[in-house]
């Protein structure tokens, strides 16, 4: 079980000296190497990654630098946690999804592009849309 199942799953954090809730920004001026991005980063930065959540490897990172399971208790619901931590599709699932998408918008008549344009706004190549041969 990894860090984050463990803290997802009732694994209470041990109570480090002088943690518990306050000021979110306690601990933003800390700086860490990120092994995701290849360079140093604020905690800041850290808390706020993935559209405004934590990054999901917080606790893989941060762990030995500060009472980061206790951070995310005092400042996070279970479910803000629980959206952090679920799990990422790989990129063939990614892939499959997409495809099912666009053979769905292929059998209901949705001749639409990728990004769902009427043929010919989307290819600089051909404004005209016909099919070329």
């Amino acid at each position: 079980m990894n860090q984050a199942d463990s803290f997802l799953h009732g694994e209470s954090a041990e109570a480090a000296p002088g943690a518990g809730a306050g000021e979110i920004s306690k601990y933003d001026q800390k700086i860490i190497y990120c092994r995701k991005l290849g360079h140093k980063l604020p905690f800041s930065y850290c808390r706020r990654e993935k559209g405004g959540l934590p990054c999901p490897k917080i606790l893989d990172c941060w762990f030995e630098q500060l009472p980061v399971r206790r951070f995310l208790e005092d400042h996070y619901s279970l479910e803000e946690r629980e959206r952090v931590f679920e799990p990422r599709k790989d990129r063939m699932l990614s892939i499959v999804e997409l495809a099912r998408r666009a053979k769905e918008r292929v059998d209901s008549g949705d001749s639409g592009g990728a990004a769902g344009l009427p043929r010919g706004q989307g290819n600089a190549d051909d404004s005209t849309g016909a099919a070329r041969g």
